[in-house]
């Protein structure tokens, strides 16, 4: 077991040193998935190891700057699906679980939209139903209540455990790479990826894009709105106002899917 974290450590090492040796405007998708595959499986692997941990996850924040035209299209289809399914089963382990949720705030603070659109697009084929009578889910699918977690946790503030952001070759703090972005908060609440989801839905509800972001809306709403009749702290006059933003988004959501009745 020691000597094959060694090893997979020396290939992350490895991979990390080729990705600070290439060029900047890469733009063949195909062939950092090659790459890529390296962190994906000693994650998948050996995820418990704090180690291996903190390298592959500095190496992602490092390639997602260093390759930005890949990862502002496409590239994040490459490694949320091996992130989030370990998030999801891993929730009894804090260290993986916050060390994600720190990442993926990081991510998100880099490129924002972008991010979140490829997240979605790549967790809904992999969501599992939400079955409560269910003893165990299925290890290769996502729980959509951790989904909905992690989004949570794009509204906080995120410690760094591991101190990955020490590996990170880029001036802290991380701020927007598109320069659009500059001066929009570094949070992004429940509601407004609600709101992202159903922008792509009303934009052209018959495409597979918009099918996705359905599927991650029903993972998503229920957990929502428990949360909005739960939290009796909140002041009843903003939870008067996300009711009635989130009953704008879905009359602009029914208004613009007639491709959907057809």
């Amino acid at each position: 077991m020691g000597l094959d974290v060694l090893h997979k450590f020396n290939w992350i090492r490895l991979i990390a040193r080729m990705f600070e040796a290439m060029a900047g405007n890469f733009a063949y998708a195909s062939d950092i998935h090659l790459f890529v595959n390296v962190i994906n499986g000693s994650l998948a692997l050996h995820a418990e190891d704090a180690c291996i941990l903190r390298y592959c996850m500095a190496t992602i924040i490092n390639a997602s700057h260093q390759f930005r035209t890949i990862f502002s299209h496409n590239g994040f289809f490459l490694i949320m699906p091996s992130i989030l399914r370990i998030y999801s089963n891993n929730q009894t382990n804090q260290l993986i679980t916050k060390t994600i949720e720190f990442v993926c705030k990081q991510l998100y603070i880099l490129h924002r939209k972008p991010f979140l659109l490829q997240m979605f697009g790549s967790v809904a084929p992999i969501l599992e139903k939400d079955d409560d009578d269910s003893l165990f889910g299925d290890a290769f699918k996502i729980q959509p209540k951790y989904l909905y977690k992690l989004l949570c946790s794009l509204s906080e503030s995120q410690k760094d455990l591991l101190h990955i952001m020490e590996l990170v070759r880029m001036k802290k703090p991380l701020t927007a790479l598109d320069f659009c972005y500059q001066g929009e908060p570094e949070t992004i609440s429940i509601l407004e990826c609600i709101s992202l989801c159903v922008l792509v839905v009303a934009y052209d509800s018959g495409t597979k894009r918009a099918r996705q972001m359905l599927t991650v809306l029903e993972a998503i709403m229920p957990y929502f709105l428990r949360d909005l009749t739960r939290k009796k702290s909140v002041d009843a006059k903003v939870t008067r106002e996300k009711i009635h933003q989130l009953n704008v988004t879905m009359k602009a959501l029914v208004n613009n899917c007639d491709e959907l009745t057809k």
